[in-house]
């Protein structure tokens, strides 16, 4: 929490100590893999502080910073106590860093896990990222993120499927018929087309 205060009092010199801190936490914590609610939640607040302080001077973070944020946010996502602060922890990379890199990043760390809540909750993120940044930052990765997405409709799970649905449902609604093209291109369920169409 000391270091979480540390960066969020916006010291310029805080910004040189950030590679050597991140490995002294990342050491111990297990490679941030901590299971301790208070340690995980703490991480995650480190992390937002990190990238809020990049964000207030305007300076992209390192990627070995963006990148293990992310990892670690899209692992507590699923987290009901946790789901605020990992949010808030990709909002702030996504800030920082170009949004579609972000959620690139974020499918990576999901198809890794197998867990059929991580990936309702990283959908319903989806969704809110749609919803505050718009479809339209995730430029050139629009295509393989609805590809991933389109992936989540087959699955068997019904909260994760749900969830997908809704993701589409948003991206439907902001680009409308080039987001039609896009699913009648991949061939998709007749059920997935039927949500597309209404």
């Amino acid at each position: 929490n000391k270091l979480t205060f540390y960066y969020d009092s916006g010291d310029e010199h805080a910004f040189s100590t950030i590679p050597s801190i991140f490995v002294c936490v990342r050491d111990c914590t297990k490679g941030f893999k901590e299971s301790n609610f208070n340690v995980a939640r703490s991480l995650l607040e480190f992390f937002s502080a990190i990238l809020g302080a990049h964000t207030t001077i305007k300076k992209s973070p390192e990627t070995f910073v963006s990148n293990a944020a992310t990892r670690l946010a899209v692992e507590k996502l699923n987290d009901k106590k946790l789901y605020e602060s990992a949010s808030t922890c990709l909002f702030s990379i996504c800030q920082v860093k170009e949004p579609h890199i972000t959620i690139s990043h974020c499918v990576k760390a999901i198809n890794g896990l197998k867990s059929p809540l991580a990936h309702e909750a990283l959908l319903n993120w989806l969704k809110l990222f749609c919803v505050n940044f718009g479809a339209a930052a995730l430029s050139n990765y629009m295509q393989d993120m609805l590809t991933w997405v389109l992936k989540e409709c087959d699955e068997k799970n019904i909260k994760v499927k749900n969830a997908a649905i809704d993701v589409i449902g948003e991206l439907h609604s902001q680009l409308g018929p080039p987001f039609e093209a896009f699913v009648k291109s991949k061939d998709m369920q007749t059920s997935i087309m039927a949500i597309v169409e209404k």
